[in-house]
């Protein structure tokens, strides 16, 4: 079972200018207005096992509307597209899927009551959120690293 990791406070890069967050099946949320507009640069994890090289992916999640495990908008940015879906009461539903190209890292997300607007590179995808998911948090989801972090709530 996954932890939960108070993310506000906790963006203080390495040196290297990355900073990283391991919690393996876990979320990792900050604990702000989620209204608001971030900006970062992920960098993509390796999914799967090492010793099937041919079936690993890079893979880099993030949420938003969180309000518990089972109840949020998860984001999934692998392999050349970026798919959202809605996991309300445990059940997940594809709500968008858009291709994003490969070498694009630096990604934009803004954040209002009613909808969640994701930019990487040339891409757009907008997504609304079932009535239900109002309110919640955004974070991470699983191992992630982020460089050049910012949030800027809304005012």
């Amino acid at each position: 079972m996954g932890g939960m990791k108070d993310l506000s406070g906790s963006w203080v890069p390495a040196e290297d200018g990355w900073s990283s967050f391991p919690a393996q099946d876990g979320y990792s949320l900050l604990q702000l207005n989620p209204n608001g507009v971030a900006t970062f640069t992920v960098q993509r994890k390796k999914s799967g096992a090492k010793i099937l090289k041919f079936a690993v992916k890079e893979k880099a999640s993030w949420v938003a509307f969180y309000s518990d495990s089972k109840n949020h908008l998860l984001f999934e940015l692998e392999s050349g597209q970026l798919t959202v879906f809605e996991i309300l009461q445990g059940s997940r539903k594809q709500k968008g899927k858009t291709a994003v190209d490969k070498d694009s890292d630096d990604v934009r997300v803004q954040i209002s009551a009613d909808q969640a607007v994701v930019d990487i590179g040339k891409a757009h995808l907008v997504t609304t959120p079932d009535k239900k998911l109002s309110g919640g948090k955004f974070g991470f989801k699983g191992p992630v690293g982020l460089k050049d972090f910012h949030f800027q709530g809304a005012r």
